[in-house]
């Protein structure tokens, strides 16, 4: 995904105030979301998806922002390698918005 299509994604998700099915913003400003392990399960048992970590749903899908996102992106990693079974192997990738 690059910026534009971010972009576009924030947009749909902002005019229709709630995730899609195969998207979903969390807010991750304090690190990983607790509930982001039954997203992941979900999304591992369908098609798939896209998570936003750094933006609030409650508050608009306003960018709330990450504290460390090379340590956000290797507790995701770590968390889908040893917390997930079966294990599942995302894509992740940092994009400043």
């Amino acid at each position: 995904m690059d910026d534009e299509e971010l972009a576009r994604l924030v947009a749909t998700l902002r005019e229709i105030g709630t995730d899609l099915d195969d998207v979903e913003a969390k807010k991750a400003l304090g690190g990983l979301p607790s509930s982001l392990r039954e997203t992941l399960s979900s999304f591992s048992n369908t098609r798939g998806g896209t998570i936003i970590l750094g933006l609030d749903e409650s508050d608009g899908f306003r960018a709330s922002g990450v504290t460390d996102p090379a340590k956000m992106s290797a507790d995701l990693a770590s968390m889908c390698a040893t917390e997930m079974e079966p294990a599942v192997r995302p894509i992740i990738k940092q994009v400043r918005f």
